[in-house]
């Protein structure tokens, strides 16, 4: 995206676009079941996918900017920035621990409509949370690592995290 000057911006704001993208899927997917039955078969492709971009690509994304973006820009007195999305770091992944297990169940097909009552509200929470965690990193966040970071940097944080 042409939107952001430095490499590691540029990488974290696709790694957004797609997860808004698996976002918009998991709220088509949970909307398409009515109320008080389970999904069908299609559901479980989605599910999957789901689950493994909360195991894989959120918590990549969230431990790299905890260990290695985040204590650089608390160090710039980015503090009050660094603290909300580390808090928001904590809620989204409880959320996403409560729903992984009926996440995973709906992939393997034997989700219950009970379990899916549970899982909706659930993946509606992930879909607003995780959306509005985004937002502020795009509109925040992102642009003031362009700011902070030098060109050095910028490449030994582009490579750690392509690397992982």
């Amino acid at each position: 995206c042409a939107l952001f000057a430095r490499a590691i911006s540029r990488m974290m704001d696709e790694d957004h676009r797609a997860t808004l993208a698996m976002l918009g899927s998991l709220a088509r997917g949970v909307h398409a079941v009515p109320v008080g039955q389970r999904p069908d078969a299609t559901f479980m492709p989605l599910a999957r996918g789901v689950a493994r971009h909360l195991t894989d690509e959120i918590e990549h994304h969230f431990h790299f900017e905890e260990h290695a973006l985040f204590p650089r820009l608390a160090a710039q007195g980015e503090t009050d920035m660094v603290a909300l999305l580390v808090d928001e770091h904590v809620a989204i992944r409880a959320t996403a621990a409560d729903a992984l297990p009926l996440l995973l169940a709906g992939a393997a097909g034997s989700l219950r409509h009970t379990d899916f009552a549970i899982l909706r509200p659930l993946a509606l929470a992930l879909v607003e949370g995780l959306g509005d965690h985004i937002q502020k990193e795009a509109m925040g966040l992102l642009p003031i690592v362009d700011l902070l970071l030098d060109d050095e940097i910028d490449r030994k944080l582009a490579l750690a995290y392509s690397s992982v």
